[in-house]
Order: structure tokens, then sequence, then C-alpha cells
């Protein structure tokens, strides 16, 4: 080991203040970036208008804009708030330092090409455990820290991690907004690939709650990683938001959200042409409609929706077989085994009409099955391919997801 190596190592086994930590990697530095391309967060659809309409606009423009970079960004993401990393800091410190000693993990100060500083932290398994190989990537929640929250499940299944905190969450610096969150996720990405050696397909995302976006973010952009996981994540922040304020104020909040906020899911999931699971909380908050059954509107339900229009049109063409996935997707697991023995689904049959189809056609997105089926065949295809791509698990958004439920995406591509 020679004397800058060994001098990081000891450093690394003791806690000292992030400011005065070197930087460990810079995205400016990395062979992958371009610094006339930097990463962008894909923009929302505005509607044409009249230049009158734009002049008169301005003054709503205008506040809607200091609203949201003030107290719109605290409600969004609280986690980013003094209050909070002040309440948090004592435990953060304490997880952060078992991290360090019990898994000889490294903590890492990542620059932006926007200048913030990321706090994160990696831990090696690789030629300790079989899932070592693999790297697992977390985006944390809109009040998670990566100290905290989701690292711990994918490092107790046996995997490297890497975790990270949002800017302005813990020690990392600036505000998350969108375009600093895509910065961040991107610096981390490169950081995986080039310092620490891992190949993208070896990388496995994992988002939960807000993390959904950046994840989804990420793997739009990196489109030969391993796999995504979403958990109690939804297809866009508006769905979430429509019944949970007031009715009043809900076309203001809507339409600056989706100006200032585009957090769409689904729409980055169009782009990523790899595994995806979608983990479902069945006592979610996550959920259009807080009166109603929380399973029935929880928004996971819409993400597998969204996905399989673009993965499998052919199929979700077919009113019958849409309707048999919706009724699916409105029940718990019991409910689920009772549609699927009403349609008698052969879980071999289906694995083996898709092979040959895709033997046949090519494996690749879109797959075009389903017209030379009957709607019997079609049905009992989108409900194999829907318990395939979620999982659901009985507790409520905020409970840790345990070990057993850390499952790889599924590969339609490898049957």
């Amino acid at each position: 080991m020679d004397q800058v190596n060994l001098a990081n190592h000891r450093l690394n086994c003791y806690e000292i203040e992030f400011e005065s930590m070197p930087i460990t990697f810079k995205w400016i530095e990395s062979k992958l970036s371009d610094p006339k391309k930097p990463p962008k967060p894909l923009k929302s659809d505005q509607d044409e208008s009249s230049f009158l309409y734009y002049l008169l606009s301005l003054p709503q423009e205008f506040l809607t804009t200091i609203y949201m970079k003030t107290m719109g960004i605290k409600l969004i993401y609280p986690g980013s708030t003094m209050m909070n990393n002040l309440i948090m800091s004592q435990k953060m410190r304490e997880k952060r330092n078992r991290l360090i000693k019990d898994y000889q993990g490294k903590r890492c100060k990542l620059l932006t090409n926007d200048g913030n500083t990321i706090d994160s932290m990696f831990i090696d398994q690789r030629g300790i455990n079989v899932n070592g190989a693999k790297l697992v990537i977390t985006c944390e929640g809109n009040m998670g820290y990566y100290e905290c929250s989701s690292i711990w499940c994918p490092l107790t299944a046996g995997y490297s991690v890497l975790g990270w905190n949002h800017p302005g969450f813990g020690s990392s610096t600036g505000q998350p907004f969108p375009e600093a969150e895509v910065n961040a996720i991107d610096t981390v990405i490169k950081f995986a690939l080039e310092k620490l050696c891992f190949n993208q397909e070896s990388i496995i995302i994992y988002g939960w709650s807000i993390g959904g976006y950046t994840s989804s973010w990420a793997a739009m952009s990196y489109p030969f990683v391993r796999g995504l996981i979403l958990d109690a994540s939804f297809d866009h922040i508006n769905s979430v938001l429509s019944t949970k304020i007031p009715r009043i104020s809900r076309p203001f909040w809507l339409s600056s959200m989706k100006k200032h906020f585009n957090l769409n899911v689904s729409e980055q999931l169009d782009y990523f042409p790899g595994p995806v699971l979608v983990i479902r909380r069945t006592k979610d908050i996550i959920t259009t409609d807080i009166l109603s059954d929380q399973i029935m509107s929880n928004r996971a339900n819409y993400i597998i929706i969204n996905l399989f229009k673009r993965r499998f049109p052919m199929l979700m063409n077919d009113t019958g077989t849409a309707l048999a996935l919706k009724c699916w997707l409105s029940g718990d697991t019991n409910q689920q085994n009772r549609i699927m023995i009403d349609y008698n689904v052969d879980f071999v049959n289906c694995q083996s009409l898709l092979k040959m189809f895709l033997d046949k056609h090519g494996r690749r997105f879109p797959v075009l099955i389903g017209s030379e089926l009957d709607e019997k065949t079609r049905i009992s295809l989108i409900l194999f391919l829907a318990s395939k791509h979620l999982l659901d698990f009985d507790e409520t958004h905020t409970c840790p997801l345990p070990v057993r439920y850390f499952i790889e995406p599924w590969n339609l591509f490898e049957i």
C-alpha cells in the first residue's frame, strides 16, 4: 500500500468533519463527462400560448418561482431543512461510524459539475460475499439519509453498496432541485464506474419513495445497468399531491410542480430497456385517494400500467387484457392468487410462449406479442408478466425493507 492510500485508509477510520475531507472524485475529471453536455432533467411539456398571455402570466410566474425556491423546496424535501438535519445529526453520526467500523465503509466526497459536494459511503463486499461483485446504488426518500435508511437492506443481503445524500441532506451541499439531483446521481454513477471499477452490468439501482426520480433518471441515462428497483415510489409526483393538498390551492401547486419539479418517473422509465422491479407497500401513503382502498389507488399500480403500455403495447391495447391487469393490481396477494387460478395462469407455458416469440422476433422492447393470441392467453401472459414485475410488501411507507424482499429484477431477455 503506497503512502497516499495508507494515509487515506487511516483517515477513514476516524470521524472527521465533511468540510475538511479531501475530494475523492470530481465529475469534471471523469472520462465519461462532456462539459458541453452536462446532465439535465427531462423537461415538462409546456402548452403553447400567445405572447400576450405570456406577458400577463409573468407576475404569477415570478411569485411561483420565488415560492418554490423558498417554501416549496422545503415541503417537497423536508430532509434538506436545517431543523431536520440538526435533529438527525447524532443518529447519522452513530450509523456512519458503525458503517465504517463494522463494515469497513469508506466515506467519499464527490464534487458535481455544478459545484456541490455530495456525501457518500461505499462498502466493498467483493470477495467477501457471493453478491459482493454486484453494486447497489441507493437513492433515498425526501426524509432519508444514507446513514439511516435504504443502504442497510442490500448491505445485509451481501451486496457491495454505494449510498449518497441528496444535495442539502446531511453534509451534502446545495438544495435538491431536479437539476442538482440529476448532477448528483450522475456524479455518483461515474464514480462507481471509473473509481470503484464496477461496470454497468453489475450495478443495481434502488430508489425508495422520491428516490424513484433520481434512480429512474440514472437507469434512463445508463441503460445497461443490471436492473432498477422502485420501492414505495410513484409514477409522477403530481399524481400523489393531487388529493393531498387543499382544493383551493391545487391548481397553483400542480402547475408549479410541473414546471419546477417535474418528477416524472414513468416518463423516464420509457427510455430504460432493462429489468424493473416495483415494490408496492400495501399500507402506503403513496396513493391517489386517501379515502379509498390503499391498494387500489397505490401509485405503484400506475408505474406498472405505464411501463407495460410501453413494453407490451399489443397486450395492453386489448380491453379485456388491460381490465384483467387492473383487477389483479387492485387486490392483495390472496386476491391476486385467486385471479391467477381463475384464469388458469400456467407460468411454464407463459415463459415458453415469450421465449419462442423473442427467439423469432428479437430481444428488445417493445415486445409486440399478443395479436396472434386468443384473449385467454393474452390475459395469462399479462398476469404472468405483472407477477414478475411487482412485489407486494404488507407494510407502511417508512418501514425498513426486510432482506428477503430485496430481489433482483427479473430479466425477460434471459429466459
